[in-house]
C-alpha cells in the first residue's frame, strides 16, 4: 500500500512538474525576448513558416526519441518509446497554455517579469519532473544517452545540446534572413537562469547559483516532495547533474 502511495505521488508530482515547466516555456515565448535554447529551433521554424509550434516542438521530441534509438543500439528498450507518450501529452500542454494565455510582448519591464516568471516555473517544472524519476522528456533522455556514450557529465551534455540547438536556430533564421528570429535576449537569460551556460560552468563550476541550496527554484520542489515522504534525497545532486 506504501509503495503505491509512493508511486501515487510521485506520478502527481511528475505531471505537475511537467505542467509547470510547460508553462514556463510557453511564459519564455510569450514574453518576446527569445525562448529557451532547446525548444529555439521549433520555435524559429514556426516563426518563419507559420506552422504550430506546439506540434513542431512534437516533431523535434520525436526525432529525439528516435536519435536515442539508434545510438544506444542494443541497449534500446520499449521504455525508451515512453517518451513518445510523454512528448504527446507535454506539447499538449503546450499549446493550451499558448491558446489561454492573451499577453503581448512590447512593454520592455513586463517582458522582463513575464521572463523572470517562466525562468521560476521552467527551474520548479525541470526539477520536479527530473526528481520523481520517471520517464524522462525526450531532451533529458538525448542528453543522457550523449552522456553515456561519450564518458562525459551530463550537465556539460546539456549545455553542449543547448548552444548547438542555439546555433542551429541562428543558421535556420539566418538562411531566412531573419537570424535573430527565436534567438535573443531570453535565450541567454534562460540558460544562465536555468543552470548556467557552457562558459560560466566551465570557467567558474563553483558559481553561488550552482550550489544548493542557493537557488529558491530548487529547493521548493525538494520540500514540496519531502512533505509525502517520497525518496528524494538525491534530487539536489541529480538536479545540479542535468545542467538546469
Amino acid at each position: 500500500m506504501k509503495e503505491k502511495a509512493s508511486y501515487f505521488w510521485r506520478g502527481g508530482f511528475y505531471l505537475a512538474g511537467m505542467v509547470i515547466l510547460a508553462l514556463g516555456l510557453t511564459l519564455n515565448v510569450k514574453a518576446g525576448l527569445g525562448c529557451s535554447a532547446i525548444v529555439s529551433v521549433p520555435y524559429t521554424i514556426s516563426l518563419l513558416s507559420g506552422f504550430d509550434y506546439a506540434n513542431l516542438t512534437l516533431v523535434l521530441y520525436c526525432i529525439l526519441v528516435a536519435l536515442q534509438l539508434i545510438l544506444k543500439g542494443k541497449n534500446r528498450s520499449w521504455q525508451d518509446l515512453l517518451q513518445l507518450v510523454v512528448s504527446v501529452v507535454f506539447t499538449r500542454f503546450l499549446s493550451l497554455f499558448q491558446a489561454m494565455i492573451p499577453y503581448q510582448s512590447g512593454a520592455l519591464f513586463l517582458d522582463l517579469a513575464v521572463l523572470l516568471l517562466a525562468i521560476a516555473c521552467t527551474g520548479v517544472g525541470a526539477a520536479m519532473t527530473v526528481g520523481m524519476r520517471l520517464v524522462p522528456n525526450p531532451c533529458d533522455g538525448f542528453v543522457s544517452c550523449l552522456a553515456d556514450l561519450t564518458g562525459k557529465e551530463l550537465g556539460l551534455c546539456k549545455n553542449c545540446v543547448d548552444v548547438s540547438f542555439v546555433c542551429l536556430s541562428l543558421l535556420i533564421g539566418l538562411a531566412s534572413g531573419a537570424p535573430f528570429s527565436g534567438v535573443g535576449l531570453g535565450t541567454v537569460i534562460s540558460m544562465l537562469g536555468s543552470g548556467g551556460s557552457f562558459l560560466l560552468s566551465t570557467v567558474w563550476p563553483n558559481a553561488p547559483w550552482n550550489v544548493w541550496p542557493v537557488s529558491i527554484f530548487r529547493v521548493l520542489p525538494y520540500k514540496a516532495c519531502r512533505l509525502h515522504g517520497l525518496c528524494v534525497s538525491n534530487l539536489p545532486e541529480l538536479f545540479f547533474e542535468k545542467g538546469y
